[in-house]
């Protein structure tokens, strides 16, 4: 990965924290796909980015779902069945 994927990926994934918290999710646990698909929406509807970055962060919510179930914190990543249903 380069220093500039990287640095996307943290941008992205603090500006998801923080929608999160916004929502009162505060631990991982509590986390479910509809705090990813009001994520997705906000990014599309409020947001009005372009259909490849909403893709672009959904691939990074993607990756960091993946290492919450490799950790045990999760049971599945959601992130698959929201970019089936709302980005296609």
């Amino acid at each position: 990965m380069t220093t500039a994927t990287v640095s996307s990926y943290r941008s992205i994934l603090r500006d998801f924290l923080r929608h999160l918290e916004i929502r009162g999710v505060n631990d991982v646990q509590s986390l479910g796909k509809e705090d990813v698909r009001d994520y997705i929406r906000l990014l599309r509807e409020e947001r009005r980015l372009s259909l490849a970055t909403v893709e672009n962060h959904l691939s990074c919510i993607s990756s960091f779902l993946d290492y919450l179930v490799y950790e045990d914190q999760i049971e599945s990543n959601f992130a698959l069945a929201v970019r089936k249903r709302y980005l296609r």
